[in-house]
């Protein structure tokens, strides 16, 4: 479904909502299946350099919220340098990962983005 949406119109991809969101930090907040992050990054890549009202990455949105580090190898292959990009509270993503309480997947996720 997300390919056929994104083949029709490709522009929704870049589209922002009211919080600065585009469909990549939505997707990653839902936690989205790996393949719907493949193809929202490659309809709009740049979309993983750009940050929401609360200076967020895409990877700082799918860390906080637990994502699979499947999810997670996905954003980090298609942006390696989001690792070392801090959000507005100055973390990077492994900083997220060692601070927020509660993620269950906590050292799979370290391990995906330390490798």
């Amino acid at each position: 479904m997300i390919n056929f949406l994104l083949e029709t119109y490709p522009k929704g991809a870049g589209s922002l909502n009211e919080f600065k969101c585009l469909p990549i930090h939505l997707a990653c907040e839902a936690g989205a299946e790996a393949d719907v992050l493949k193809a929202l990054c490659q309809t709009f890549p740049d979309g993983l350099y750009k940050k929401n009202m609360w200076n967020n990455l895409p990877i700082h949105r799918a860390v906080h919220q637990n994502m699979s580090a499947k999810g997670i190898q996905v954003l980090k292959d298609a942006c390696p340098n989001s690792l070392s990009l801090e959000n507005g509270d100055g973390d990077t993503p492994i900083d997220i990962a060692r601070k927020v309480e509660g993620l269950k997947n906590r050292e799979e996720i370290i391990r995906v983005l330390s490798s």
